[in-house]
């Protein structure tokens, strides 16, 4: 059996818990942090099943392109897109800001901004 004063100590711990749940709850910081979770969650779904979608449209687009100009309807100036790619993420500052700006604008105003990213992270993963 424990000694008198792990019994004492083991409540005081218990009660300690219990009165830091307590005031989270109260607090509405639950709340807020499952209401950021939530919204992450379905923002991070949402964004990469739309990225999905668009990264097929610009395949479909791309084979559409090749095969127009196989048959001579069109022609396709490969140097010039190429150039024109490679310039456009060649900049990592672009690519950064573009994420920074991105977690700015989905997180602004949100009471809950850590539940968001870690929904928006496990959204992403799963979707």
């Amino acid at each position: 059996t424990a000694p008198l004063f792990m019994d004492v100590f083991n409540q005081e711990w218990e009660n300690t818990i219990y009165d830091k749940f307590q005031e989270v709850t109260q607090s509405g910081a639950l709340e807020k942090i499952t209401y950021g979770l939530l919204c992450g969650f379905f923002s991070g779904y949402a964004l990469k099943r739309i990225g999905k979608l668009i990264a097929a449209l610009i395949g479909i687009v791309f084979i559409l392109l090749q095969i127009l100009s196989y048959y001579g309807y069109i022609t396709v100036d490969q140097d010039k897109i190429t150039n024109d790619v490679q310039n456009m993420f060649s900049s990592s500052e672009w690519l950064e800001g573009l994420q920074g700006k991105t977690m700015t604008v989905l997180t602004y105003n949100l009471p809950a901004g850590g539940g968001f990213a870690a929904g928006f992270v496990l959204g992403f993963k799963i979707g």
